[in-house]
């Protein structure tokens, strides 16, 4: 895959040039067996066909093969939105509107690239001396001080109710918690929403340490969230 940038120089001032605009400046290389007259960057914006009465769908579907069928289409349903990168021929923005059956009011033109996602990456490519510059100071959770990391998690919700603040608090309390309550044996089930999991998440090997120990555990994970 293409990386979204190359990196020039690494001095104490990173100097880097997107990919795009390599490709925008030599296309007509690319498509030397034409007459190339105009170019510009854009980006077409589709309809995420989110359906609002999602509900309808009967508990025994799989709405897993639905999504993949609604991925598959996406790239031929109707276009909502046309950006274009600092400029564009008048000529070029009629026939996209033209075909892409858009109107005037939702062109807009932006004057830094139509993706950001790329500056994520350049905090690894700079060096550690300027990035303490540049950066915040680095922020880390603590333990809350009612809580004793010493003492069974489970015991200590049980004497009084806990309440832990995201991402201010460790994490670890709760983790220490479905740990306790997955090896006690007074403990006949374990209830729980989750919303995001780590790629090695702790907490699914409690869950399924819970299970090992013959105890009902019951997870409740969102299957896809509006847009994504």
């Amino acid at each position: 895959m293409i990386p979204k940038i190359l990196t020039l120089s690494k001095t104490t001032a990173l100097r880097y040039i997107l990919t795009e605009n390599i490709l925008f400046q030599f296309v007509h290389q690319q498509f030397s067996m034409y007459e190339m007259t105009k170019k510009s960057i854009i980006r077409v914006t589709r309809n995420a066909d989110v359906n609002p009465d999602d509900e309808q769908y009967d508990i025994e579907d799989d709405y897993r093969h639905h999504v993949k069928k609604v991925l598959k289409t996406r790239a031929r349903l109707q276009p909502v939105r046309l950006e274009f990168y600092n400029d564009i021929s008048s000529e070029m923005l009629n026939f996209l509107c033209r075909n892409l059956k858009l109107k005037k009011q939702r062109v807009f033109r932006s004057k830094s690239p139509l993706s950001m996602k790329y500056v994520f990456s350049l905090g690894d490519k700079i060096s550690k001396s300027t990035r303490k510059i540049l950066s915040y100071e680095p922020f880390s959770p603590v333990t809350p001080s009612f809580i004793n990391p010493n003492e069974n998690m489970l015991k200590q919700v049980i004497k009084n109710d806990i309440l832990l603040f995201y991402p201010y608090h460790k994490m670890d309390s709760f983790i220490s918690l479905i740990r306790d309550a997955a090896l006690d044996p007074n403990v006949i089930s374990i209830k729980i929403t989750i919303y995001r999991l780590a790629n090695n998440s702790k907490l699914v090997d409690y869950l399924k340490l819970a299970k090992e120990k013959k105890k009902e555990v019951v997870a409740l994970i969102e299957l896809r969230a509006r847009f994504e």
